[in-house]
């Protein structure tokens, strides 16, 4: 990824006495959760990107109103990452009351609009009544690069697997048991995952490896890009997404990136598994990840998933 251009508001915010510019990394150090090294690098490039906003408007994260910090978040271009930086910001600006380095969070006069934003971003589940009866219907797969795409469907409908996890799967990570294959996904989740795929969707991993090998690809990865590395994320889900929406036209559903099979597979598991059994497969480390996720998924329209 590029660096993103130093401006004069950069320097403004990395000045050692700034106000708000500590703030992201004391969260972190008290927090009661416990976060990977990447993922804390992502919060301190959000927070920065507040600053630099914040900055922008001549103001710091002592002195934002909730108009300053409702400019920020209406700027982005998705509403979904919008309502991630809500909650996070709201987070460290709450931290600051508990810790009395602050005495009032802007945000607080933003609650009800970011309720509002959570009910119209629910996600809505593929409808089908298995995971095989959506497999059958993606169209024929003509190339290598299709066939794996085929696979790639397969696998995170079959274990709920986030586009990092899908990205990051080494052929390892692929386990022949006495119950079968199973699929250990190892990219900071809680604990290992051990899932159990069906048998027909064992064959269909086993029919892309064999396929993988054969056409000489090289690289620990079940799924890698053109050198044997990372398979770029925006490719896979533009290739993803084309496949979904290929089937799916006539659903009614508005979004077809990747992340519907994990929730698809969330809203299978929930129907048949406890709470916290379906934490565990999907690797989540707070029971409540779970529930937002479970909660933020809308009543599913019937099945018009065209035939092949």
């Amino acid at each position: 990824m590029a660096r993103r251009a130093r401006t004069e508001h950069t320097q403004i915010i990395s000045q050692p006495a700034y106000p708000g510019g500590d703030w992201m990394a004391h969260w972190l150090a008290h927090s009661t959760s416990t976060y990977s090294d990447k993922s804390g690098k992502a919060y301190h490039a959000v927070w920065r990107r507040f600053l630099e906003a914040l900055a922008a408007r001549g103001v710091t994260p002592l002195t934002a109103t909730a108009r300053d910090l409702s400019a920020f978040f209406d700027s982005q271009s998705l509403a979904a990452t919008a309502l991630r930086y809500a909650r996070l910001i709201d987070r460290v600006y709450q931290h600051g009351l508990e810790w009395a380095f602050i005495s009032i969070n802007p945000m607080s006069e933003l609650r009800a609009s970011l309720v509002q934003v959570e009910e119209r971003a629910k996600v809505t589940p593929l409808v089908a009544p298995d995971t095989l009866s959506v497999v059958a219907r993606l169209p024929p797969a003509r190339t290598l690069k299709d066939r794996r795409d085929h696979c790639i469907v397969t696998i995170a409908l079959a274990a709920g697997l986030r586009l990092a996890e899908i990205r990051a799967l080494r052929l390892t990570d692929l386990v022949e048991t006495p119950k079968g294959l199973e699929v250990r996904p190892r990219t900071g989740a809680l604990r290992t995952r051990d899932l159990a795929l069906e048998p027909w969707l064992a064959a269909q991993v086993k029919q892309w490896l064999i396929e993988r090998a054969a056409s000489g690809v090289a690289g620990p990865l079940v799924f890698p890009g053109k050198d044997g590395g990372l398979l770029p994320a925006n490719t896979l889900y533009r290739r993803v997404r084309r496949l979904l929406e290929a089937i799916g036209q006539d659903s009614g559903l508005g979004h077809f990136g990747i992340g519907i099979l994990r929730t698809t597979y969330a809203k299978q598991l929930s129907i048949t598994e406890t709470p916290e059994v379906t934490q565990q497969r999907l690797g989540h480390r707070r029971l409540a990840s779970t529930r937002r996720l479970l909660d933020g998924l809308a009543d599913s329209p019937p099945d018009k998933i065209r035939e092949h």
